[in-house]
Order: structure tokens, then sequence, then C-alpha cells
């Protein structure tokens, strides 16, 4: 991906996910301000790259963009899918709308559909970003 789109895209990503984690904790939260920081660190780390491109030529280049995108999935969607998955273990175990049993399923099946969408992401984030390179 290009110059002004992985940036947008990625000032638009950290920015949801910013704003999901922010109307489920507030403001102070600690997981925040962290999900703020590693977004604004992804964003300084696809513009050095973006705007430098002679460092992401070589095959060290490559690889140091490749590590770094994989990591910063890592790093901003662990914490956001373990929150979303808090909360929803918050909203099933702490309201009595639900039994119990159902609960304990939902939960289950809910786990599993989470880890395959964390690594199907995986490899959908890093080609949205990284491309087909090798």
């Amino acid at each position: 991906m290009g110059f002004p789109l992985n940036i947008i895209i990625s000032i638009i990503m950290t920015s949801f996910i910013s704003y999901i984690i922010y109307r489920i904790y507030g403001k102070q939260h600690f997981i925040f301000k962290y999900m703020v920081g590693i977004g604004i660190l992804y964003i300084l780390f696809l513009l050095s790259f973006s705007l430098f491109p002679t460092m992401a030529q070589n095959e060290t280049g490559l690889n140091i963009v490749r590590n770094g995108i994989m990591a910063f999935y890592f790093f901003i969607f662990v914490p956001f899918f373990g929150t979303v998955l808090y909360f929803l273990v918050k909203k099933i175990f702490y309201t009595n709308w639900k039994p119990k049993g159902a609960g304990y399923l939902i939960l289950i099946v809910t786990t599993f559909f989470t880890i395959v969408v964390f690594i199907i992401g995986l490899y959908v984030f890093v080609y949205s970003f990284y491309g087909f390179a090798p």
C-alpha cells in the first residue's frame, strides 16, 4: 500500500479501535492510554518507512517492515480482543438475562470465533499494510 493510503487507513483503524476502548472503559483507564500510544507509534512507524523508501528496499529493511507490522498487530489487537471478550463476559455473567449454561456456551463459541478472526486478521492486516512483497 502506498504512502498516503496506508497512513490514512492506519489513522482510521487506530481511531476506531481507540474509540471502542474509550466507550467501554473511559478516558482515564490505562488500556485507552495504551491504545492511543500504540496507535501513534504505529502511525509513526508507517510514516518513517513511507517517507524514506530507500530503507525498505533492501532485504533487511523489508524484514524490519514485515516484523514491525506483525508486532504492531499483536500490540493493537490482543488488548482489543481481550477487552471485547472481557466486556462480553461481564455482560453475560453479571446480568440475569440468560441462563448460566447458555452463557457458557455463548462464551465458548465467541472465544473460538474471536481466535479464528484473530488468526485470519493477522494475514489480512499484514497483506493490507505490507503487500505481497517477499
